[in-house]
């Protein structure tokens, strides 16, 4: 089981997510900002949009990813989006990860248990 922090400004993506790492046996928490957590939030792994990228620019993607590793620690960050140029240069911008939207849940839980696993925790089996 893994505390994971979901970053997303969609607050239908931000319930849905809840909804399927709970029921997936994680403890997520979630926010529609990085101010919307609590400062002493720790997190096994870290699930995020690339918030503050409005029309995607590497550069501001990557000062996202970079000030989440700092708040997070060694948390694995998987980016979860829809922006296209992003997932052509996944090794970029500093994630551990990448999922495209939509995503197919099953998919996306398999993305979380590997790199759950890769950063010595166990994974969560449905």
């Amino acid at each position: 089981m893994g505390r994971i922090v979901v970053l997303d400004d969609d607050e239908v993506i931000v319930e849905l997510l809840r909804t399927v790492l709970a029921d997936a046996g994680h403890v997520p928490v979630a926010a529609r900002s990085l101010d919307g957590l609590p400062a002493e939030t720790r997190a096994d792994l870290v699930l995020t949009d690339l918030i503050p990228v409005q029309g995607y620019r590497r550069e501001v993607a990557k000062h996202w990813i970079d000030g989440l590793r700092r708040r997070f620690g060694g948390a694995p960050i998987v980016i979860v989006t829809a922006h296209g140029a992003a997932l052509a240069e996944p090794d970029a911008l500093g994630a551990d990860g990448i999922v495209v939207k939509p995503f197919d849940v099953e998919a996306l839980l398999a993305e979380i248990d590997e790199r759950l696993s890769a950063a010595g925790h166990r994974p969560v089996t449905s």
